[in-house]
């Protein structure tokens, strides 16, 4: 099963089809992307990764790529990638018992370890942007969300 709704190669999803697939989910997928934004002025753009995973819209800055949003039907899921540095943080901060489970069981690869995070709450929404800023420090003087406190 894919992450997201948007499955085809040929068929890039514009920024409609997004809202309409989001349903209940667009609140969540609309916090994050006014996170990725206001925090670090984060670069946006849609990325295929394949069938199994389908399109994303991907936040890059400086080259590097922060988060990536599936956009599915209702719901979304989100796709944070954190290096050995970054998983040991990770234990250390305050995160959901789910989001916690998913760092924990995630497979380490040599680029890190690939946490896809469904985003069904504002919990799961603040988790996903702590997870972002032990990645990234904000820009100087950036907005950063009331949830993404340490």
């Amino acid at each position: 099963m894919a992450y997201g709704a948007f499955v085809e190669r040929t068929q890039r999803p514009t920024a409609q089809g997004v809202r309409d697939v989001l349903g209940r989910g667009r609140s969540h997928w609309d916090a994050l992307a006014e996170f990725m934004t206001k925090t670090y002025t984060a670069r946006s753009d849609f990325k295929f990764y394949g069938r199994d995973f389908g399109w994303a819209v991907t936040y890059r800055k400086a080259g590097r790529s922060l988060l990536a949003l599936f956009p599915a039907k209702g719901a979304l899921t989100a796709l944070v990638v954190l290096g050995h540095t970054e998983v040991g943080w990770a234990h250390e901060v305050r995160l959901s018992e789910s989001v916690r489970t998913i760092v924990d069981g995630a497979t380490e690869f040599n680029e890190g370890r690939w946490l896809f995070i469904p985003v069904r709450t504002k919990k799961d929404v603040f988790d996903v942007e702590k997870l972002v800023l032990a990645k990234a420090p904000p820009r100087s003087g950036a907005w950063v969300s009331p949830g993404s406190s340490r």
